[in-house]
């Protein structure tokens, strides 16, 4: 397994990652959005994929933001590859080109409902905050 940049031909393989019920993922009912979406990561985040041989198999994208501080947007393993270290792999090479690029802090939510994510990033050391409450309004 390899974990790299992703690819513009990388974002068609990283959208059928996003059809899972845990990866709540706003433009997965327009696919143009998507591939739009990824392309921005590409250009001006940070966006990794993980291959084995030449399948994608999971991916993280992140999003710089002001203060030295840098958004984890979407964490997805292929789910039949679940525990064997691939989301492991990925959360630590987006820290080391965070802190190679800066970064201070890393910034993400989870859903308080999935308990095998929070333990994940438990398990890698986030904390959880109890400074902020998370707000939001559709429009």
């Amino acid at each position: 397994m390899i974990i790299r940049k992703a690819k513009k031909e990388d974002i068609e393989s990283v959208l059928k990652l996003t059809k899972i019920p845990e990866f709540d993922n706003p433009n997965s009912s327009n696919n143009m959005e998507s591939r739009e979406y990824f392309k921005e990561y590409i250009k001006n985040g940070i966006f990794l994929v993980a291959k084995k041989d030449k399948e994608t198999i999971g991916f993280v994208t992140g999003e710089f933001m002001l203060g030295g501080y840098v958004y984890i947007d979407a964490l997805s393993v292929n789910s039949s590859l679940r525990g064997k270290g691939i989301g492991k792999k990925l959360i630590d090479s987006f820290e080391k080109i965070a802190k190679a690029k800066g970064v201070k802090y890393i910034h993400l939510t989870a859903p308080k409902s999935n308990k095998k994510t929070i333990k994940f990033y438990e398990k890698n050391k986030y904390d959880k905050g109890k400074e902020f409450i998370q707000f939001y309004k559709k429009l």
